[in-house]
């Protein structure tokens, strides 16, 4: 018994990150030094009818085990109605988790950076590492995440990246439509994307297998193409964008200011009342960093912006995605291409091969405008509808922490 509880104290020590530099320095086992250091604990917040409706099962069949294992303690709570998570993170104490885990889509995680962001301690309840545990049916946190890692998108994985894994910045994109402001971790989406994304919410029980379904039905008997323009903004991309608390007090509560639009002279035009669809935009029209603004239009087939590499385990839609590079990147099909080109883009998202394929085009970007010309029009922030008429979005890098496998063992594997 002696022996089985050496081998336990063993595996905690050398699993721990917080051990990683002590580990790295002995040359054998018997040379580890067992310091008492306290558990980790992480609040796991389930959500039982995220996609499939399995993620209770999912948790404590393939999560649970692993956490037990790597000594970590877990306060678990099951979601039993709408918003329970950003009710539950609103009032958390700060300084008593390790990590919020998530255990299901990225809507549940959605509702958790809402309601850190919602409070008066928004500055310090943000830099609160967060998790996700894929439960749902798109699962693109997670992904990119499984991605960075060079880790396979399963439950097990993530648990195991979450036990492994130390706070790493991620960049938060504020998004506002004139009456309210949302934050945003995952993606933007506008014209079919929006379409197939929402429209398969009736099929969440097939999980990913929604998408495809939809998209198909889409592409077949829906409309094929979106009137609308986009404005960027475009900079030289030798400079690098600043992280937010290096160029903000971390201790002002002052919620994230949208200054590359606010202010005479800053931004696209202020409404799309200013801009009709077939007008130029202003030539006065410049950003404080000495950036111009660009524009896309008018017609599009797809508008798929991403924070992240990932939007779900089968859509890789941009490769060069980092969490904290401080850019979103806009990836696009417009109008002038028919919709054969559409599917290939779509047959050839989950390896991002897409990026070659006739028609894909992708800019980067600290913030964007999108003005869609339909008011009808579906647009997403993170897989929930948000109402127009129009999208202002600037990216805040590293505003936020994600856990991820440290970056040395990243490169220890290369």
């Amino acid at each position: 018994m002696d022996q089985v509880m050496q081998l336990q104290k063993t595996v905690n020590l050398v699993v721990d990150p917080r051990n990683h530099e002590n580990v790295q320095q002995v040359t054998s086992l018997d040379d580890l030094q067992f310091g008492e250091k306290p558990a980790r604990k992480f609040l796991v917040l389930v959500n039982p009818v995220s996609g499939p409706g399995r993620a209770v099962q999912i948790y404590e069949n393939k999560v649970a085990p692993v956490f037990r294992f790597a000594n970590v303690e877990t306060e678990v709570k099951i979601m039993d109605h709408a918003n329970h998570a950003m009710e539950i993170v609103t009032e958390i104490p700060l300084g008593v988790y390790d990590c919020v885990v998530a255990v299901g889509g990225d809507g549940s995680l959605y509702e958790i950076v809402q309601g850190l962001m919602k409070r008066p301690d928004w500055n310090v309840a943000i830099r609160q590492p967060i998790g996700i545990i894929p439960g749902g049916s798109g699962n693109g946190l997670a992904h990119s995440i499984a991605h960075q890692s060079e880790e396979k998108g399963k439950p097990i994985n993530a648990a195991f990246i979450l036990a492994k894994g130390v706070p790493h910045d991620l960049d938060i994109t504020s998004v506002r439509n004139g009456k309210e402001t949302t934050y945003s971790f995952l993606s933007l989406e506008w014209a079919s994307i929006a379409d197939v994304d929402i429209g398969s919410e009736k099929l969440r029980m097939l999980g990913g297998l929604r998408f495809t379904v939809a998209f198909v039905n889409q592409l077949v008997f829906q409309r094929p193409e979106y009137p609308g323009k986009i404005w960027y903004l475009e900079e030289d991309e030798a400079e690098e964008p600043p992280r937010y608390f290096e160029q903000h007090d971390p201790n002002s509560t002052d919620r994230p200011t949208m200054d590359l639009f606010d202010g005479e002279g800053h931004g696209p035009p202020e409404s799309h009342k200013e801009a009709p669809i077939n007008e130029e935009t202003p030539e006065k029209q410049v950003a404080i960093t000495g950036g111009k603004w660009k524009e896309l239009g008018s017609h599009f087939r797809i508008v798929w912006v991403m924070n992240v590499t990932h939007a779900a385990s089968d859509a890789h839609i941009a490769p060069s995605a980092e969490f904290d590079d401080g850019y979103n990147y806009i990836v696009f099909m417009d109008g002038a291409h028919p919709r054969k080109d559409l599917l290939q883009m779509m047959l050839a998202i989950e390896t991002g091969e897409h990026m070659g394929k006739k028609g894909v085009q992708q800019v980067r970007t600290r913030a964007f405008k999108l003005v869609p010309e339909r008011a009808t029009d579906l647009m997403c922030v993170d897989g929930e509808v948000v109402e127009g008429p129009y999208l202002e979005a600037q990216v805040h890098r590293g505003l936020a922490r994600i856990m991820a496998v440290p970056r040395w063992e990243n490169k220890s594997q290369s």
